[in-house]
């Protein structure tokens, strides 16, 4: 029994998360070390390309209404945060990914 999970919430958590991700990978056919960086790639791809929008979208209304900068730029610090923690997740689930599944050839 761990202290920080003693029920193992979190763990049944990432265990059913890692699963969901495995089917996925399974399902578009990468199997193999290649494919999962090329997805891995794309992955980071999509998140720079998304937040890079997201903020010069929040820049753009900060111009036309100052008085939201604060309030935008408390949701901009959030939803990086939730980006970031949601992306070392899956890449923490790619790596595992990789040492189970791809190790084999």
């Amino acid at each position: 029994m761990k202290l920080n999970d003693p029920f193992r919430r979190v763990s049944d958590r990432n265990e059913a998360g890692y699963r969901t991700l495995r089917d996925r990978l399974r399902q578009e056919g990468i199997q193999d070390r290649e494919a999962v960086g090329n997805a891995t790639a794309n992955m980071t791809a999509t998140l720079v390309k998304s937040l890079a929008l997201l903020f010069g979208l929040s820049m753009v209304v900060a111009l036309f209404f100052p008085s939201f900068r604060i309030a935008l730029l408390g949701i901009n610090i959030l939803v990086l945060l939730w980006a970031s923690a949601a992306y070392l997740k899956t890449r923490m689930h790619l790596k595992r990914y990789l040492r189970d599944e791809c190790g084999k050839s």
